[in-house]
């Protein structure tokens, strides 16, 4: 899946190769991302320059024909030439906003399944290897790590990379992505997917000669407006045959994909963490990971571009009891009953359920504390006991009498002015203490960067799910 020679490192899939090489300068050149390279293509495909043309920053003396912004490349920042969309920014403690990534080493390592701060990645079943390539800023020592890993039997790679402040100064990184791919022409067939509340992945098609096409959110969620699952088709690309990529963005925050086209028709992708409003600062020893981006190709138009994703979700996404196994039919009381619970509305909203073959209910909002509307009791995870009168132990057992799983519906994230918990701690709400402050729902979101709102709700929830029989929440 991975192979090195001569400075060139290529990832190989059943049908995709993706290629890059150390420069003389120490950059790392891109060379292809598409279908399955030869051996003798590798030289091909390096770009030759005898002289920089017209108005182009020059890298350095050294390298007099080099120009970072007619070059492709695996990752670029601001200051030495390349003036189109940065991989990374980062401000130093100088003030200055240049950054010079040389390579310094690669290694080969099994792939893992968690971050070395613990979050989780994509993960080979039968094990796999992942290409860790370091990268150190010539003029201050930041470690930059790109992550390469190939899925061979769905066609996909994924990229992520983490940055570090060796020290002793801060460092503030206003961008970091997660991918980039610089691609040798333009014109391209542009596919976003965008909507709004009950109208979500509209798709949106344009063909992108020149200038920069962004696809992003900024609402603190992935969102119905604009969903990270992108696609770059040629143009005669249609469901069943053309060349396609396509392009996820493994996260449910704010997000953010851009393709540019440059000046020499270069098309230049991007994607990860929404760069808008973003700083994040680094002391010393300190690192910042990006989300894990995916990536596929196919010459078999949209349908193939959807049979390598469904693959890669179900075989290295899933995983635990569920993978491979159909999920139950499940019945959730929300349009039924909104707020107006009772035990014998849910139960005999079951019983309903279990003639037609469902085979799971789920109790949804309106169960704790005064919760009779939106306007209350977010927060106070406490079981409304004049709704149900026996708790959710009872009406667990009644409904596992009937023969279905029972489930419940939680919005442990948030909070509403008018409950117990923000009268007690409004300091673990996020606000600006005595200023006015917009709602959404009627709620607010609680600080989980505190750990003591973490620990709160880990008690309040755990105490919960242990309370009934629970399968579902």
């Amino acid at each position: 899946m991975i192979q090195t020679q001569d400075r060139t490192y290529v990832l190989s899939t059943l049908n995709t190769s993706y290629a890059f090489r150390i420069a003389e300068s120490g950059h790392l050149e891109h060379l292809h991302y598409g279908g399955r390279m030869e051996p003798g293509d590798r030289e091909a495909l390096t770009e030759k320059k005898a002289f920089p043309a017209g108005n182009l920053i020059v890298y350095s003396p050294d390298h007099p024909a080099m120009t970072l912004e007619d070059m492709r490349l695996e990752m670029s920042g601001y200051g030495k030439g390349d003036i189109r969309e940065p991989f990374i920014e980062v401000v130093h403690a100088d003030g200055s906003r240049t950054t010079d990534f040389l390579f310094e080493n690669r290694w080969i390592i099994p792939s893992p399944e968690k971050t070395e701060s613990g979050l989780p990645l994509a993960y080979n079943p039968d094990g796999g290897e992942t290409l860790e390539v370091t990268l150190k800023d010539r003029g201050y020592g930041t470690v930059l790590k790109l992550y390469y890993t190939a899925y061979p039997s769905c066609d996909v790679i994924t990229r992520r990379c983490t940055v570090t402040n060796p020290g002793p100064d801060p460092i503030t990184v206003t961008r970091l992505m997660s991918c980039q791919v610089d691609f040798p022409d333009s014109g391209y067939r542009i596919t976003t997917f965008n909507g709004s509340w009950a109208n979500e992945m509209n798709r949106n098609d344009v063909i992108l000669p020149r200038g920069k096409l962004v696809n992003s959110s900024f609402a603190g969620v992935s969102s119905n407006r604009a969903n990270p699952f992108v696609m770059m088709a040629e143009k005669e690309a249609g469901e069943r045959r053309g060349a396609v990529c396509g392009f996820n963005l493994i996260y449910s925050g704010n997000h953010y994909e851009s393709f540019s086209v440059n000046s020499f028709g270069k098309t230049r992708f991007v994607s990860g963490i929404n760069p808008d409003s973003f700083a994040f600062v680094l002391e010393e020893g300190e690192s910042l990971e990006s989300p894990e981006a995916v990536m596929t190709f196919t010459t078999k138009g949209y349908s193939g571009i959807s049979r390598n994703m469904h693959a890669f979700v179900r075989e290295n996404i899933v995983r635990g009891y569920w993978k491979g196994r159909t999920r139950p039919i499940l019945i959730n009381s929300w349009e039924a009953n909104y707020f107006k619970i009772s035990e014998s509305k849910l139960i005999k909203l079951a019983k309903a359920a279990k003639d037609v073959g469902i085979e799971l209910f789920v109790m949804d909002d309106g169960w704790f504390g005064s919760r009779d509307d939106d306007t209350s009791s977010l927060g106070d995870w406490s079981v409304n006991e004049k709704k149900l009168p026996g708790g959710l132990a009872k009406l667990s057992d009644r409904i596992h009498d009937i023969g279905l799983d029972f489930g419940i519906w939680v919005e442990p994230e948030m909070v509403s002015v008018n409950s117990d918990l923000y009268r007690a701690r409004p300091e673990w709400s996020m606000e600006i203490p005595g200023k006015s402050h917009s709602e959404g729902r009627n709620q607010r979101v609680l600080d989980l960067s505190n750990p003591e709102v973490v620990d709160y709700l880990y008690s309040r929830m755990e105490d919960l799910f242990s309370s009934a029989r629970i399968e579902y929440v």
